[in-house]
């Protein structure tokens, strides 16, 4: 199915013509749609409208086609009953003054013979100034039912780029209006999007369908992360209140909010099936992990199932996870077991960042590419470390059509590969910010310190309108160094700003007003215009790698990567590669050998470092950073030791690499 165009009229109206707007949507970057009428929840219309349509697409105006002059009087009385219908419930007034005032600007009547010349069609509608173009995309984005909180978006159009990406209007793309309104018989939907290509706002626009098409749903909206379930929780009733959701939202009866395990005084999906079955709950203790008591679950369950039969009571009629990468099969069967109607899988395979990485995550009904959130530069540069591609060694592989499947052209010649990505920002109605990545190397503490003030002081001359809820940062290693220069930061930030700090891996969730200083654990739904990350050096864990690419993925307008040590000819093919991207949207390098291929291609699907046993963490641990196999007797013995134990595989991999510098 095209990835850039949405079809909801009827094929034989016009015989040829989805084939011939999917390879001109293709052919310049364009999502188009083509609509009966505009998504409302107003009840359908008495006429069949045959042969009449919408056509719409960012930056242009609407264009009614129109097959006979029969049709055209009643079309256009129900097209400007809803849109009128739904410009008063959304409050564009306040943006777009009286309806009649504005209408007829941006929209123009075509005859459908008119759709024979594609390049005339869409030159004559074309928006002709930005003010223009922003009424036209507010106006596409009722008619597609993508709704804009009209407050955030404001009546100007701003000129700096801080003020474009806080007030740009959301759109959907053709895939994410598949996934909102087509329905599909299947009992569990899985989509698989990028950093950034809008998977959280989808489910909320899902669950909001979900809560308003039955009083009876039961519904529950869960992730891994008590942060992300914190912070969707307290987004659900702002985003019912602009999408002007007339029923009261009725917790712990239709609708629940939680991390997915829960304790005894805390909500939690698993405690909640627990309590609802009257099965055996169990809590987190060290060495049990959440996919023990998932599994656990699913058999008691079961047994229950198959002693009632038909009379069997199902806990809940929809359940949607957001990052569903961080669960495993165990969690992902409980959830279809105990759900009556459907389940929704919404995650992205290169965020795990507490487990390895599967290729067979890649199994999804829906593809979203199109990051919305970080600009292009940021998103391959955070691609290109999470894999590696710039250094001597690549620590993933995709083949090419996973490649394609991330959103890459993807070319190769003379045994290199060449992988490039449009960017998104013209679709957005946003300038290109080149400079949206930036590496900069510290040298310690203290300089580490020094450069963070000075950044944030750098950005408020240039952006006077920043403010501390437009900032975070993130110390990527899991490490006592790093919580330590936390500290240190946070009595900085206060000295130089009277900033007041929240810590996200202590207080579990984002507080307004306070400087976000957190952990790679801690951040995933968030997203603030500045993110600043400090990592002392790169290392091959893969869930680091992952984490990586997700921390640097959370910025809407800049991100900073703040390194300590690095070898000169690593942190040269960096900055070489980083260039390339700035430059042209592409990254190349030599393609892996198939030998190397190969082993890469098992090394992700080789066993998690969750589940090893500590002589394989550290034997695997010295294959993948070629240290001398002499030293493995002092690395195990080394992990073995009191400072170690207790540690988790992941944090005890990145002490050992720490302290394997020493060795190589």
């Amino acid at each position: 199915m095209n990835s850039s165009v949405f079809f909801n009229i009827d094929d034989d109206w016009y015989p040829g013509l989805k084939g011939k707007v999917e390879a001109y949507a293709d052919a310049h970057n364009m999502q188009i749609f083509a609509l009966k009428l505009p998504v409302s929840d107003l009840a359908e219309s008495d006429y069949s409208h045959e042969g009449c349509f919408m056509l719409l697409t960012q930056g242009h105006k609407i264009a009614f086609v129109i097959a006979n002059s029969i049709e055209k009087d009643a079309y256009l009385d129900d097209v400007h009953d809803i849109i009128s219908y739904l410009f008063m419930k959304y409050e564009y007034k306040s943006i777009l003054g009286r309806y009649n005032n504005w209408i007829s600007d941006l929209t123009a009547i075509l005859s459908s013979d008119a759709l024979t010349d594609l390049d005339g069609v869409f030159a004559l509608l074309k928006c002709q100034s930005k003010e223009e173009v922003k009424n036209a995309d507010l106006l596409i984005s009722l008619c597609t039912g993508s709704i804009n909180e009209i407050k955030r978006v404001g009546k100007d159009v701003p000129n700096d780029l801080l003020r474009q990406v806080k007030q740009k209007i959301q759109l959907f793309d053709a895939d994410q209006t598949r996934f909102i309104y087509q329905v599909t018989d299947k009992r569990v939907v899985r989509i698989q999007g990028l950093s950034g290509t809008g998977k959280t706002e989808l489910l909320l626009h899902k669950l909001k369908e979900l809560y308003i098409d039955s009083k009876e749903y039961k519904i529950y909206l869960t992730c891994h992360n008590r942060v992300l379930a914190a912070t969707l929780r307290r987004r659900i009733p702002q985003f019912f209140n602009y999408m002007r959701v007339n029923q009261q939202i009725a917790w712990g009866e239709r609708l629940w909010c939680s991390h997915a395990w829960g304790g005894n005084s805390e909500e939690g999906l698993y405690k909640y099936l627990c309590d609802f079955y009257k099965i055996n709950y169990y809590p987190y203790v060290y060495g049990r992990t959440f996919e023990i008591v998932c599994k656990q679950a699913v058999v008691e369950i079961n047994n229950i199932k198959n002693i009632q039969g038909d009379k069997f009571q199902y806990a809940l009629d929809y359940i949607l996870v957001d990052e569903c990468q961080d669960f495993k099969e165990n969690f992902k069967n409980l959830c279809e077991l105990v759900t009556k109607e459907k389940v929704y899988f919404a995650g992205d395979i290169f965020q795990t960042i507490y487990d390895e990485y599967k290729p067979a995550d890649y199994e999804a009904d829906i593809f979203l590419t199109r990051c919305y959130r970080t600009d292009i530069t940021t998103l391959m540069f955070a691609h290109a470390l999470g894999f590696g591609l710039f250094e001597k060694k690549m620590l993933r592989w995709l083949n090419e059509a996973d490649w394609r499947a991330c959103g890459y052209t993807y070319a190769e010649k003379d045994n290199k590969i060449s992988l490039h990505r449009e960017s998104v920002r013209g679709y957005m109605g946003l300038d290109e910010n080149e400079q949206s990545m930036n590496y900069i190397r510290f040298h310690g503490k203290q300089d580490m310190l020094g450069k963070i003030i000075t950044l944030i002081k750098s950005i408020q001359k240039t952006y006077p309108e920043a403010t501390i809820n437009d900032f975070c940062i993130i110390f990527m290693d899991l490490s006592d160094e790093a919580y330590e220069m936390a500290n240190l930061l946070e009595m900085q930030v206060y000295h130089e700003f009277g900033w007041l700090t929240t810590k996200a891996y202590l207080e579990k969730r984002k507080i307004k007003d306070t400087l976000l200083i957190s952990n790679r654990n801690n951040i995933k739904g968030l997203e603030y215009p500045f993110v600043i990350c400090v990592t002392s050096r790169f290392n091959s864990v893969y869930s680091y790698r992952n984490a990586l690419y997700t921390m640097l993925t959370r910025s809407l307008l800049q991100t900073y990567l703040l390194v300590d040590v690095i070898d000169a000819d690593s942190e040269s093919r960096i900055l070489h590669g980083l260039d390339e991207i700035k430059k042209e949207h592409t990254m190349t390098f030599e393609k892996p050998t198939e030998e190397e291929r190969r082993n890469i291609e098992t090394r992700l699907s080789a066993a998690t470092s969750q589940n090893m046993a500590l002589d394989e963490l550290v034997h695997k641990m010295i294959v993948d950073n070629d240290i001398n196999p002499e030293y493995e007797g002092a690395l195990l013995a080394l992990a073995a030791s009191k400072p170690y134990r207790g540690l988790s595989n992941d944090e005890l991999l990145f002490k050992l690499e720490e302290a394997s510098q020493s060795f190589r």
